[in-house]
């Protein structure tokens, strides 16, 4: 994937998501799915894509989500960057999803359980 990929749109999207969610699926749905429920209860628009996609292009989607969105939570739990490192073409989701929020400005807000960064 390159940089093409993310970048066709963002300086005249809008950004009508206040916050989309990135987590693993093996072990960070639960604190994505409790973090989505208090976010809503405060009145912010949240996307999680268990719930937030249409079926369809799911590539795409995921990623105009992230496009559209002022705020990325990173939910880190253990091991869920390993796949992360050595990643050059970006085939890992939760690096495809950074690498996209990173490049639409939003902003990163990591939330941490029992994370360890891995080794290099």
């Amino acid at each position: 994937m390159s940089r093409e990929d993310f970048s066709y749109s963002e300086e005249s999207l809008e950004k009508n998501l206040d916050v989309f969610i990135s987590y693993r699926r093996s072990n960070g749905s639960q604190l994505a799915s409790l973090l989505k429920v208090h976010l809503e209860l405060r009145d912010y628009t949240v996307f999680l894509d268990v719930v937030g996609l249409e079926a369809g292009k799911f590539d795409n989607n995921l990623l105009q989500s992230i496009r559209s969105s002022k705020n990325f939570i990173l939910v880190c739990t253990a091991g869920a960057m390993d796949r992360c490192e050595g990643d050059i073409d970006q085939k890992d989701w939760i690096h495809k999803e950074i690498a996209c929020a990173l490049n639409s400005q939003c902003n990163i807000i990591p939330v941490f359980d029992n994370f360890v960064m891995p080794e290099s």
